[in-house]
């Protein structure tokens, strides 16, 4: 495991022991093998992409554009979601990355946007919180509970928000909008 080929190897290795020594060597590595871990986003083995996601967003700037674009651009909403929490975790401008992925066409991607917007404030957050509404269908029983999330300590708020912004009498509502 000396080399950056055999570090790969190890990242790829199905022992969590072993892979995390891949991991922790080509981390140390930093940019210096965003090449050689960035061609791991072609494999076939969707795990192994999300592996190289993760290392990716370690990797400094360079390794945080590429997993920008998967976050972006990836067919897979798996590795999409998988770039949203790498992204989450390593960056301190959360908002950035939710407004990227707050119209993500996978309701998992916006539901864990939603839960992420947990800690920030109104003020902050509403805009996006708004789009997450907009994705709602009315019957999704996780989305509806990471919205709640989304709002918690928000709610007095949001109601007021969202009533005066819609102008729609309670019986009037759609059944979406009263699951709400």
């Amino acid at each position: 495991m000396n080399t950056t080929k055999g570090q790969i190897e190890a990242l790829l290795n199905p022992a969590v022991n072993v892979r995390y020594l891949g991991y922790e060597k080509l981390k140390s590595q930093g940019n210096l093998v965003l090449n050689e871990v960035k061609t791991i986003l072609n494999s076939s083995n969707s795990y192994y992409q999300a592996r190289a996601i993760w290392l990716l967003s370690e990797l400094g700037e360079g390794g945080i554009e590429m997993v920008e674009g998967v976050l972006k651009s990836e067919p897979n909403p798996r590795l999409r979601l998988t770039a949203y929490r790498a992204l989450k975790k390593k960056s301190k401008d959360l908002l950035k990355y939710a407004r990227i992925a707050m119209s993500d066409p996978s309701p998992s991607v916006r539901r864990e946007v939603a839960i992420s917007l947990r800690d920030i404030p109104w003020e902050e957050s509403k805009t996006i919180i708004e789009e997450l509404l907009k994705g709602y269908d009315g019957s999704d029983r996780w989305y509806l509970e990471a919205l709640g999330m989304a709002l918690e300590g928000k709610e007095a708020l949001a109601y007021q928000y969202f009533v005066s912004s819609k102008h729609i009498e309670s019986v009037k509502w759609s059944n979406q909008l009263a699951s709400l």
